[in-house]
């Protein structure tokens, strides 16, 4: 089986870092970021799966990332990543949704809703 690939926000730090470990006995998780470690409550962290596509820079897509894209209209738009109805989907402010597995090749990645809320026109609640 393969591991899934994933990241994390530590809501302490409040910062993406890399999953180092996991225990799910002792319910830690062990993080690192710019060779800073750190170990956490798994209730301290939001983990956030890799959606399995790159971005037309090929940037590795993960859950929460804010997505730039032209829409139809030749209009800049922006959506955010979420896991819905079993599959990853781009969530934009006016409600929509679009399939990221259709999308991502035309789309860049310019942040993320955890550390980068001004992104979007809505304010999206992280669970920090």
């Amino acid at each position: 089986m393969k591991a899934a690939k994933m990241l994390a926000f530590d809501k302490i730090d409040r910062c993406i870092c890399n999953v180092t470990r996991i225990d799910f006995e002792l319910d830690i998780v062990s993080l690192e970021k710019n060779g800073i470690k750190a170990m956490r409550d798994t209730k301290d962290v939001k983990f956030l799966e890799y959606t399995g596509v790159t971005d037309m820079n090929l940037i590795e897509i993960y859950e929460g990332a804010v997505l730039e894209f032209k829409s139809s209209k030749s209009v800049t738009d922006r959506g955010f990543v979420v896991y819905r109805r079993a599959e990853f989907v781009v969530a934009l402010s006016n409600g929509q949704h679009y399939s990221l597995s259709q999308m991502h090749f035309y789309s860049k990645v310019v942040g993320n809703i955890y550390e980068d809320k001004d992104l979007l026109e809505v304010d999206y609640e992280c669970g920090a």
